[in-house]
């Protein structure tokens, strides 16, 4: 139940207009605003469009989307620990450093498109993982 109000809260945020309607492009957006990691492709395989102004999602609408990823167990989206051991893959030389500008272009290749801000949310990441092997 608390999830479904935090959902609704959400929703509101995202509710530019007040008219109970949220452009589907957000979607990806929302839940991953209730920490869910779904990716683009998945996001798109539940309506999500590519562009604003296309599709509209009503609350119910999307509180039954939220549902259905809520409900997919933990291991589908990953934790973090496997996000830092992928970034071990690209740590060729194994002192933690990584060439961003390849991960950025491989990341940018599976689909997930990096704005600015989560470029830098990317960098402070990265740092941190290189803070880690250091210690």
């Amino acid at each position: 139940m608390i999830l479904f109000i935090e959902a609704k809260v959400v929703f509101e945020v995202f509710d530019k207009k007040y008219a109970g309607t949220v452009d589907a492009f957000y979607l990806g957006d929302m839940l991953r605003c209730l920490g869910i990691a779904a990716t683009n492709s998945a996001c798109e395989k539940k309506g999500q469009t590519a562009k604003t102004g296309g599709k509209q999602l009503s609350i119910d609408e999307f509180l039954a989307i939220y549902n259905e990823f809520a409900g997919l167990p933990a291991t589908t989206w990953g934790v973090y620990e496997d996000f830092m051991e992928c970034l071990k893959l690209y740590d060729k030389d194994q002192n933690g450093k990584l060439i961003l500008s390849e991960l950025s272009t491989v990341l940018v290749n599976m689909g997930i498109f990096l704005y600015i801000f989560k470029y830098y949310l990317f960098q402070v990441l990265v740092i941190n993982y290189i803070f880690k092997l250091k210690n």
